[in-house]
């Protein structure tokens, strides 16, 4: 290409495990850990009239940006690694940010303080990013490289969805890089392993040795990527601490000075971005803080006579020196502003600064612990998602990355059963190796600690994010009736569970049962169960999970047991939208307590016990057509399901689902991003 920019890495700023750097080519920017340097040259002709160069550093412990134009604003959250790349095709370069830990990339079209124009989940925590015109098309989309495998993850346009192109480098390992090495129009990748220099370039997009190999720079340098002469070709160059820029061009190298420290980027800017020349941002006077009302979640702001000044507001709340949430609104915007996080009872610090001219009167602080009712998240009734698997087959971290997505989006929570019904059931192991239980299978069960410290470890992780989970305690399809789980071991078993999880702040309700179409099951099995729960001190709700067959034997099932506090039917994975609502309006009407559709058609599922079996994959339609079904059908809640991270990829005992990662690329879904949307207008 053309254009390109330049692009550095620290040799000790990335390593697998911690937090990471990408490595940004062809004319964009780099995600950094340690000090990123990225400059580039003047662009094409018919950009040239309205660019410059420019560099931009990023405060990683603010979200705050400088540019060397003088250009002055807020975007991000401390941790978040910057990126400078042409996102829209335009000629020049603009903000976004990988935010590691969640796998989300965010966006922006304008070098301004702002939202993401495009908010992108894309990989997991592991994941290294890295951006690039694959195709061509002057655009430059993302991609991840995932060291576990060896394996790059390429995008053709900047939207949700799977890799367009997938592919290893034989003999190579390091951090990303990405260029157009060959002047063809398209940009391929490589790796630069930051132990000893090696730089290793892809032959194209196909599992395939690398095409170029070569050691280049000295130690403590950060490698450069770049079209340092305009034509066409990138190259190589280093940044040293000393502040120089050593380029590397076909006959002789050049050395550039910059003064400015931080996470540096640097790109084609458009000059005709007036940006003025803001003061630095300075903190107010002590502002007027109020905490009220546990039952929204916003800050309101007032300013004094400067209202019409340039610039625009930082506002942080934190717990101690833990960031909690910020909101960076641009100019003349007046509140709220939603601060996500916030946990009743808890004391916090507001902290606030102005940005140029702006000055702060006062401020209003009202915290909450759940999705406020104002806020554009909030769906009608609750939604949670489907993930009995979990507990077994994911790890904290995969736990943190998935709960802190349910509460990006707008879920209440999820659904996770204690016991794997799948592959592992009562003597199964967990992803650490920890065993479920001894006994079982008609004796006493005996819960074994390290398991259950797994699956308290991942309530801690959704109590972090404000999620709720319906703790599913045993899947009687598979316990109850053949003589695992009996009137006699069903008591135990609820005290143990009450004993271990009742207290924990996480647990919305508990659920018994699951879809079980045998004969009907002996009720005081379940009444014990849930004499057990209560002797040791569990006040959660319970639930029943009937299955998808009418009448008192299906879906009315229990519903006038004393121990049921609301009902949970399953409608099937193979039953139509109309059949649904006339099941769920069916038991809305036949009982005073609270019904939730607890098992629709999961997305993307193809059900080998449907007719005729295996079948077509359940489209997102389908999904909404349920969902609106059963709204219509007066459902207090909605549990949703998607095909790949039910199970959660059944990666143990022989399983090929594709464990965590499949599960984890799953989220945001389209049939996730229709249901969330309907239930959303539904509430405004």
């Amino acid at each position: 290409m053309a254009d390109r920019l330049l692009i550095v890495y620290t040799l000790a700023g990335w390593h697998q495990g911690t937090n990471s750097s990408m490595l940004k080519l062809s004319w964009r920017s780099a995600l950094a850990g340690a000090l990123i340097a990225v400059i580039g040259v003047l662009p094409t002709a018919g950009a040239a009239a309205e660019a410059n160069l420019g560099f931009g550093f990023f405060d990683a412990s603010t979200g705050r940006w400088l540019f060397d134009n003088g250009r002055d604003f807020y975007f991000g959250n401390p941790g978040d690694s910057p990126m400078l790349c042409d996102w829209n095709g335009d000629g020049f370069d603009t903000v976004g940010l990988y935010r590691r830990q969640s796998g989300f990339l965010y966006l922006r079209n304008t070098n301004t303080q702002g939202v993401a124009d495009r908010e992108i989940f894309f990989g997991i925590p592991e994941d290294a990013p890295v951006c690039g015109d694959w195709n061509g098309d002057g655009i430059d989309t993302v991609g991840v490289y995932r060291p576990s495998q060896g394996r790059f993850y390429l995008r053709n346009s900047n939207t949700q969805g799977f890799a367009d192109l997938s592919f290893t480098m034989n003999n190579a390992s390091g951090v990303p890089v990405a260029g157009d090495f060959d002047g063809d129009g398209t940009d391929t990748v490589g790796l630069w392993n930051p132990s000893n220099g090696k730089v290793a370039l892809a032959a194209g997009t196909s599992d395939a040795p690398p095409v170029v190999t070569r050691n280049f720079g000295e130690p403590g340098d950060q490698l450069l990527v770049g079209d340092w002469d305009g034509d066409g070709t990138d190259q190589l160059g280093v940044y040293r601490a000393s502040g120089t820029i050593h380029l590397e061009f076909s006959n002789s190298t050049e050395i550039r000075t910059t003064k400015n420290n931080g996470n540096a980027v640097a790109g084609i800017i458009s000059k005709s971005e007036t940006y003025g020349n803001p003061d630095p941002a300075v903190p107010p006077t002590e502002p007027d803080i109020a905490w009220i009302e546990p039952y929204v979640d916003h800050v309101a702001v007032k300013w004094d006579d400067q209202i019409d000044a340039p610039g625009g507001f930082v506002i942080e709340v934190r717990q101690g020196t833990e960031l909690i949430s910020r909101v960076t609104p641009a100019g003349d915007q007046e509140g709220p502003w939603n601060l996500w996080g916030l946990a009743p009872e808890t004391n916090y610090s507001l902290r606030m600064w102005a940005i140029g001219d702006r000055g702060i009167q006062s401020a209003i602080v009202i915290r909450n612990f759940r999705t406020p009712a104002t806020s554009t998240w909030q769906t009608v009734i609750p939604v949670y998602d489907t993930a009995w698997e979990l507990p077994s087959f994911a790890s904290l971290d995969d736990a943190d990355a998935y709960f802190r997505h349910l509460s990006e989006h707008g879920f209440a929570g999820a659904w996770l059963s204690y016991f794997n019904h799948i592959n592992t059931g009562i003597d199964g192991y967990n992803v650490n190796g920890d065993w479920v239980a001894t006994g079982g299978w008609g004796q006493q069960f005996s819960l074994d600690p390290d398991y259950a410290d797994h699956m308290r470890g991942i309530l801690d992780a959704a109590e972090r994010h404000n999620q709720k989970v319906g703790f599913v305690m045993i899947w009687a399809q598979r316990y109850v009736n053949n003589g695992a789980l009996t009137k006699n071991n069903a008591y135990t078993l609820g005290q143990q569970l009450g004993g271990l999880f009742g207290d924990h702040p996480a647990i919305a309700h508990w659920v018994a049962g699951g879809d079980n179409f045998g004969s009907k099951e002996d009720p005081a099995i379940w009444a014990n169960m849930v004499s057990g729960l209560r002797e040791a001190g569990a006040t959660q709700q319970v639930g029943y999970h009937p299955p998808a067959i009418p009448g008192p034997d299906g879906h009315l099932r229990f519903v006038d047991e004393w121990w049921v506090d609301f009902i949970a039917p399953q409608t099937g994975h193979c039953q139509d939208s109309d059949r649904t609502y006339d099941h769920l309006s069916n038991v809305v009407q036949a009982t005073s307590k609270p019904v939730y559709a607890g098992e629709l058609r999961y997305e993307n599922i193809s059900p080998s016990w449907c007719t005729p079996p295996g079948g077509s994959p359940v489209p997102p339609s389908s999904v909404l057509a349920d969902v609106q079904a059963a709204h219509n059908a007066g459902v207090s809640a909605i549990v949703f399901g998607n095909n790949e991270r039910w199970q959660w990829g059944e990666h143990l005992n022989g399983g090929s689902n594709g464990g965590s990662p499949a599960a984890l690329d799953s989220l945001g879904s389209p049939g996730e991003e229709l249901i969330l949307n309907y239930l959303r207008d539904q509430a405004s």
